[in-house]
């Protein structure tokens, strides 16, 4: 393109040459015309005045003095205006020539720290100096692109590597969520089967709280029975003591009437067999009275002792009773923890898993951030080998 536009000036600086030279050409035609214009003049003056021959040769003197003069004018118009063509060839193609090829190495080299430093004070040198300004701005650019450059390099490397390791990070860390909803998962069944199971004992622990108080009634029912029992014994005690009193006082009537029958003589000897039976029958009561106290008081001894552990038993069973009552409504609050903790760990369980598949996500788009940062320091070390190709002065990297 430049080559172009040097030729397209080249050809302009040759036409206006040749158009100086038809211009130049151009006065001497026309002052032939104007000397051929004289001399058909002067034929008509020669017709009228055929007696001035002297005016008639001055006037032909005249035109061809003219003549002369107009071919001496095109011939130095045309010389100077080769000359000045010439001149404007050489000032104007050879500084061309001359920014072409500093052109064409600043273009070949991409060297930017070149300058053209042309000293002309005219436009070529107006010119040279724009476009070393130009050449400036441009290299202050490339500056600022090469440090940019290398600034996007080492951050683009610094986030790959960072999204590397991020990457490592997020997938230990998604691994290590996954293990930890799997143990929630079996935690969450265990606790659903000791909820199941506490359930189950406090069930157990009222049935068996429901036993002990019907155990403790029937316990009472049986201390009472034997409470009446050893009322019953009191009484038939008292009943034999009587009994044995009878028999003693009978006795004692049998021995008088022995006495008053031996008193009586043969008169009494009837009397006195009926007071000897009278006082054995009085012993043998006095003895079967003495045997059924003796087996009372063993039967009231053995019913106060069934007694005595009647009221053992019993208040054994009310503690009991007192004991799974406690540890009915322990199994129940317990129930209602696990069942608490159930739906706890349930919760915590569907936030692990939501946990869990947000880190899944998170671990893909750190992949993809991961494969884009390594696609942006590939993109950047191509752009820095690129830039690296401009020269420019080592002053200005420097700064």
């Amino acid at each position: 393109m430049k080559s172009h536009y040097f030729r397209s000036i080249q050809f302009k600086v040759t036409l206006a040459f040749f158009l100086s030279v038809v211009i130049l050409s151009g006065l001497g035609v026309g002052a032939i015309a104007v000397a051929l214009i004289l001399q058909q003049d002067i034929e008509p003056l020669r017709a009228i005045s055929l007696q001035s021959d002297a005016v008639v040769e001055h006037a032909q003197r005249l035109a061809t003095l003219l003549i002369w003069s107009a071919a001496a004018l095109m011939i130095a118009g045309v010389i100077v205006a080769l000359i000045a063509a010439r001149h404007l060839i050489t000032v104007v193609c050879g500084g061309l020539h001359r920014q072409t090829a500093k052109f064409g190495e600043m273009a070949s080299f991409l060297d930017f720290s070149k300058r053209t430093a042309s000293p002309r004070k005219d436009e070529f040198g107006t010119s040279a100096r724009a476009f070393d300004g130009f050449l400036q701005r441009v290299e202050d650019v490339v500056v600022s692109v090469v440090h940019a450059t290398g600034s996007v390099a080492m951050a683009t490397r610094d986030i790959a590597a960072g999204n590397v390791d991020l990457s490592i990070r997020t997938e230990q860390q998604a691994a290590s969520l996954e293990r930890t909803a799997q143990s929630m998962h079996g935690l969450t069944v265990t606790i659903r089967r000791n909820s199941d199971d506490a359930l189950r004992a406090n069930t157990l622990a009222d049935a068996a709280a429901t036993q002990a108080l019907s155990g403790s009634k029937a316990m009472q029912t049986m201390s009472d029975t034997i409470a009446r029992l050893a009322q019953s014994s009191k009484q038939i005690s008292e009943i034999t003591v009587l009994i044995d009193g009878i028999a003693f006082q009978t006795n004692i009537l049998a021995l008088n009437a022995s006495v008053e029958a031996a008193r009586a003589g043969a008169q009494g000897r009837g009397f006195a067999v009926v007071a000897s039976e009278v006082r054995n029958l009085a012993q043998h009561s006095s003895t079967a009275a003495k045997e059924i106290k003796a087996l009372i008081d063993a039967s009231a001894g053995m019913v106060q002792d069934g007694l005595r552990q009647t009221q053992e038993v019993r208040t054994m069973v009310n503690q009991v009773q007192q004991s799974i009552s406690a540890v009915s409504e322990i199994v129940g609050a317990m129930s209602a923890s696990s069942v608490e903790q159930r739906h706890d760990i349930e919760k915590i369980g569907a936030a692990i898993t939501q946990m869990d598949q947000t880190t899944q996500q998170n671990a893909a788009l750190v992949e993809q951030v991961a494969a884009t940062a390594q696609l942006l320091e590939e993109q950047a070390g191509r752009l820095e080998h690129t830039v690296s190709a401009f020269k420019v002065s080592d002053l200005v990297i420097a700064s």
